[in-house]
């Protein structure tokens, strides 16, 4: 007689199934995270992303290795995963404005100090190519800090006006994170 236990396929109990269900789930949710999140999207919550490389493959122009480099200053620039941080100085009595271009519906994430006074501030944008003077105020007063996200409601430069009405000077440390093209002090 042969032996039937040998040829009887091995099933598995529904505890090990749902084991084996969660963890599947689980490293789904992990490489979506760190790995087609960053890559195809530009979102990069772990940092990952920055870390191996795969944010790149979500700008513009970096699928195809023939595609000609984008001249600095495109529209197409502000597509862009970007990081930027600076410290500004300003002196005791001045202002200064720090601008960023955007398209309409591109984010950022923004984070600014001043070191021990507080400063008036303006947050604000300005429309592209619009020559009335017109420019729309987000957040507005005197603090030592702001931090939040910003969804460019138009195309345009977006950024901060700055005034130091203290006696002494003071550093501005700002940094920001998501789609944008530096413009800088203006």
């Amino acid at each position: 007689m042969s032996d039937l236990s040998s040829s009887t396929p091995h099933t598995r109990s529904a505890t090990s199934l749902t084991k084996l269900c969660g963890l599947a789930s689980s490293v789904a949710a992990l490489v979506y995270t760190c790995v087609i999140l960053p890559a195809e999207f530009g979102i990069d919550p772990t940092g990952f992303g920055q870390f191996s490389g795969l944010i790149a493959l979500s700008q513009p122009g970096t699928a195809d290795a023939g595609t000609a480099p984008e001249e600095p200053g495109s529209r197409a620039n502000t597509g862009s995963y970007s990081r930027h941080e600076i410290q500004l100085s300003l002196p005791a009595g001045e202002d200064l404005e720090y601008k960023f271009q955007l398209g309409q519906g591109d984010k950022f994430a923004y984070q600014w100090s001043s070191s021990e006074h507080v400063v008036h501030v303006d947050f604000h944008g300005e429309p592209a190519g619009d020559t009335t003077g017109y420019f729309e105020s987000y957040s507005l007063g005197e603090v030592t800090g702001l931090e939040g996200t910003l969804t460019a409601p138009f195309d345009g430069s977006h950024g901060w006006y700055w005034r130091n009405d203290s006696d002494r000077a003071i550093t501005i440390n700002l940094q920001v994170q998501g789609r944008f093209e530096v413009l800088g002090i203006r």
